[in-house]
């Protein structure tokens, strides 16, 4: 059993789904209370077409552990973790970082990427701009 998905109950009908309910809130209900009396029907989920940024500033917003994905007609197809949310979050921001630094991704090894396409890189231009400062500096010397 995955131990992130035991706290919450997601209620279908047809495939649809209709509810949530804690497990905490079943254990408590009277024996007589009906699931339709004690769910939540204001369900907050997910689009499968969603974009994965948006799916991670929805567990920063709500402070679930779980979201409900659901398809167009809104089917129960799965549920995002929050440690899934997570990872993607890490990586829009790795890759956002990576814009913001001019260094795109690159996917060949470094060994297997011509030399051109390292002259693009921001470090030579680093090198480039030091080489630059010393012959500034020996010029003014």
């Amino acid at each position: 059993m995955n131990k992130e998905t035991i706290y919450t109950c997601y209620v279908t009908e047809n495939r649809k789904l209709i509810g949530v309910i804690t497990v905490k809130d079943l254990f408590m209900a009277d024996e007589d209370d009906k699931i339709a009396d004690i769910m939540e029907t204001h369900i907050i989920s997910v689009d499968t077409l969603e974009d994965k940024e948006i799916v991670g500033h929805m567990f920063r917003k709500y402070d679930f552990l779980a979201l409900p994905v659901v398809d167009k007609d809104n089917r129960l197809v799965g549920i995002v973790t929050f440690d899934d949310a997570m990872d993607v979050i890490q990586d829009e921001n790795t890759e956002d970082f990576s814009k913001m630094a001019a260094i795109a991704p690159n996917e060949e090894s470094y060994f297997r990427t011509g030399i051109f396409k390292h002259a693009k890189k921001p470090y030579c231009m680093a090198f480039d701009t030091y080489d630059k400062c010393n012959d500034y500096t020996d010029y003014n010397e």
